[in-house]
């Protein structure tokens, strides 16, 4: 059966004269709001194409750091539900 994760995120950048980075951190449930461990999330830089993996922990969180700050496409893929 697929189904549908859900996606819950959120984005931090160091102020003005700071190292320019950024951050990107969330939490992905299922349509009945359970946490998945173990999922793919991919943050993609729309600029240059670079790519970068992590896995959900056990608490279905997951924390992408440090990035070049930019727009990024992001998506989650787990074995049994749909990638989104």
């Amino acid at each position: 059966m697929i189904r549908g994760l859900g996606i819950l995120f959120s984005f931090a950048m160091l102020s003005y004269g700071q190292s320019p980075q950024a951050s990107i951190t969330g939490l992905v449930t299922d349509a009945q709001e359970a946490v998945i461990a173990g999922a793919k999330v991919t943050a993609t830089h729309a600029g240059t194409g670079v790519r970068t993996e992590v896995r959900t922990n056990g608490s279905g969180l997951y924390s992408l750091r440090p990035l070049p700050i930019g727009a990024y496409e992001l998506t989650v893929e787990m074995e049994g539900f749909r990638r989104v």
